[in-house]
């Protein structure tokens, strides 16, 4: 039961936040919507999550050429900057929720041509005028202002610029952001001002 229910606030919130931004070419699109099981029906994305194509590259030890990096961030903050424009705080940004149209795979010849959408709004925020409060994110992503205290002060849309730019090193770095760090010691080191550096790659 309480699964179901929470399959039900879920789907419920994904469902507002769609049909509160309206359409946009790097969110991704509503299809429609089925009653039994309760779920959400979205435009199939053929080349799967972001998080397995950067995989991918690492395994083949292949770095995304800049151009490619470019216009993959420049979609990402592109949808970002929309939902914000729309009062809602994603508070999930990372590659998993990032799912590939269009992009070039490693060692693949290519037409340098990327198209990528954001996904899973089960935990996005509609934003007060004086800010929103709530514990959400993935390790390693969520802004300071959450991990200090826990969700229960208010924060801002600024939060989803700390997992943009925790997003821009995984996907430079090819790794999770503190990936070399245990759950605690990440929370500690985001508290304390310590970012990833690319120069220990």
């Amino acid at each position: 039961m309480r699964a179901a229910a929470k399959a039900y606030i879920n789907c419920r919130q994904e469902l507002s936040v769609l049909l509160t931004t309206g359409s946009h070419p790097n969110i991704v699109p509503l299809a429609g919507l089925c009653i039994r099981p309760l779920s959400l029906m979205l435009h199939y994305a053929p080349m799967g999550s972001l998080e397995s194509i950067l995989k991918e590259y690492k395994r083949t030890n292949t770095q995304l050429e800049f151009t490619i990096y470019q216009k993959l961030i420049i979609q990402i903050a592109s949808a970002i900057v929309h939902l914000h424009q729309n009062h809602i705080i994603y508070l999930d940004l990372k590659s998993e929720n990032i799912l590939v149209w269009n992009m070039p795979q490693p060692r693949l010849p290519s037409n340098g041509q990327v198209l990528v959408r954001l996904s899973d709004f089960s935990i996005s925020r509609v934003l007060s005028s004086i800010g929103t409060k709530g514990f959400a994110g993935t390790e390693g992503y969520i802004a300071p202002e959450i991990v200090r205290f826990t969700g229960d002060e208010l924060y801002t849309e600024k939060a989803d610029i700390f997992s943009f730019s925790m997003l821009m090193y995984e996907c430079l770095s090819l790794d999770h952001p503190f990936s070399r760090n245990k759950r605690d010691h990440a929370r500690e080191l985001i508290l304390h001002g310590w970012r990833p550096s690319l120069t220990e790659q």
